[in-house]
């Protein structure tokens, strides 16, 4: 069964709708760029990027993040509200070479925003990948390969395993998503 525009149903299992997408790609990225191609080509049917956007919701769900859902039960991880636990209070960390009026997670607002951006660029991302450099990276990180070597020439991978697991997860441009959603991301155990 083909997936259609339908399967994406905002609040529910995505962020956004693929008309927001195609907007967001149009507004950010080159049209030369290999990202804007690959979003764009004609080629590709269009479930392709449904199906992108899905498990971009999907990986993004299973990140932790500060604070907690803002409506118990809801199935997406934004918005999303701080709350105190043992009189601290967590609060977003913005960096200070970022415009505070650019993040949604300051001055009281729940991060829907930047979910919504994070979704679009790692989904833009997953169809951009060459396959070929994405099967390879998931086979080092599976396998547990941290270098090779050939007479004097080595090549070490321990700085991609990183990378490799996160690609396992479904996060296809570690940076930028992380980038996006740093307000947010906590490594606490204590983030619902």
């Amino acid at each position: 069964m083909a997936r259609t525009q339908a399967d994406l149903i905002v609040n529910t299992n995505t962020y956004v709708t693929l008309e927001d997408a195609d907007a967001y790609v149009e507004s950010n990225f080159l049209s030369q760029s290999p990202e804007y191609k690959a979003w764009f080509d004609e080629t590709r049917p269009e479930s392709d990027k449904v199906v992108a956007l899905l498990s971009s919701a999907k990986a993004l769900n299973n990140l932790r993040y500060k604070g907690r859902k803002l409506v118990r039960g809801q199935s997406l991880a934004f918005p999303r509200s701080f709350n105190t636990f043992a009189g601290v209070i967590y609060t977003p960390y913005v960096s200070q070479f970022t415009d505070n009026s650019l993040i949604e997670g300051v001055g009281g607002s729940n991060g829907l925003e930047s979910a919504k951006e994070a979704q679009v660029v790692n989904a833009v991302y997953h169809l951009s990948l060459n396959p070929a450099l994405a099967q390879e990276v998931s086979d080092r990180a599976i396998s547990g390969i941290l270098g090779r070597r050939a007479g004097s020439v080595s090549e070490n991978y321990a700085s991609t395993n990183e990378r490799g697991d996160n690609m396992l997860r479904g996060i296809y441009n570690q940076d930028r998503v992380y980038y996006i959603l740093n307000a947010w991301l906590t490594d606490s155990v204590f983030s619902l």
